[in-house]
């Protein structure tokens, strides 16, 4: 969670040399801060006002020692404590929609897990079943040609799937010793490999 950056500690040092802001640029240069590193939501910059009475030494039309009040603007981050907990409540959760009123925690993990995933369709041009690599043609034409005709393969896999997962689902079946090593594993979903390796 956002903590004060390390640029606004440089505001509040002095050196010989270096511009004094006033208030304006100070909070300015603190607010610019906060908003690059994204902590908007959850820091607010403020500004403590300090003084201190500085003796100054007699010298030329100085009389006398005199006392002079020096001013010193100090930058403050206030954390906003409730929208970081909000924040926090809300990491690591991702909101699903879905199409029916009421689902059960369990069926909701489920349908979670069996969702169509485009990765998943892709993963099979990199050297499973439809192996895009190693390309041995020098043809850009070809290779062109090659890459149409596996993505032509990958859509009629992803047609297969779908099909066959749809027609399970209107009958309420599962599809049982489709796996070779589990032969009491059912599955409503297979895949288009396992399908075409049973037929």
């Amino acid at each position: 969670m956002c903590e004060q950056p390390q640029e606004i500690e440089k505001l509040n040092q002095r050196k010989q040399g270096k511009k004094r802001l006033n208030e304006s640029e100070l909070m300015r240069a603190a607010e610019a801060i906060i908003k690059k590193h994204g902590c908007s939501e959850f820091l607010k910059a403020g500004f403590e006002v300090k003084q201190r009475i500085k003796q100054v030494r007699k010298y030329k039309s100085r009389t006398g020692q005199e006392q002079r009040v020096e001013t010193e603007l100090i930058v403050r981050v206030e954390r906003l404590e409730q929208a970081i907990e909000r924040k926090k409540t809300l990491c690591g959760w991702r909101v699903y929609a879905s199409n029916k009123k009421e689902i059960e925690v369990e069926e909701a993990v489920f349908l979670y897990r069996e969702q169509y995933q485009i990765e998943r369709s892709i993963s099979r041009l990199k050297g499973r079943s439809l192996g895009l690599q190693p390309v041995y043609l020098q043809k850009e034409s070809r290779i062109v040609g090659l890459i149409n005709l596996l993505s032509l393969c990958l859509r009629e896999l992803t047609l297969l799937e779908y099909y066959v997962g749809r027609e399970l689902a209107a009958r309420g079946e599962n599809l049982k010793g489709i796996y070779s090593s589990q032969r009491g594993r059912q599955t409503a979903s297979p895949s288009a490999e396992l399908i075409l390796e049973r037929v």
